[in-house]
């Protein structure tokens, strides 16, 4: 039986505005925390060590900005779900995307 925890990794551009800051941050490490793999990050634009993906200072820290690109290695029983579940918060601009639709669609309705 093989010990060692699979390990899996990969490369995310952080698109939106305000990078990894406070809401995204906190959404981030929400997520990894819903998974039993040890989950690390880091700043590949700002060379930054690896941090714990489940610490919101650790993620603030690294000073994620718009357009910087992360790494987030994951290892554990869950490690795949976990990378799979963080890629796809990444890539759905942590939620605001639909949030900016919502406000486009209220500011469109005809005012009473």
């Amino acid at each position: 039986m093989d010990t060692n925890p699979s390990e899996v990794s990969i490369v995310l551009k952080i698109t939106n505005p305000v990078g990894l800051h406070a809401r995204p941050a906190a959404l981030f490490v929400q997520k990894a925390g819903e998974f039993q793999a040890d989950v690390k990050v880091r700043n590949i634009t700002r060379d930054t060590p690896f941090v714990d993906a489940k610490s919101i200072l650790g993620v603030m820290g690294i000073g994620v900005a718009q357009d910087h690109e992360i790494e987030v290695v994951a290892s554990g029983e869950d490690a795949a779900e976990a990378i799979a579940a963080l890629q796809a918060l990444v890539e759905s601009n942590f939620g605001e995307d639909e949030e900016d639709k919502a406000e486009d669609e209220e500011s469109e309705a005809p005012k009473a």
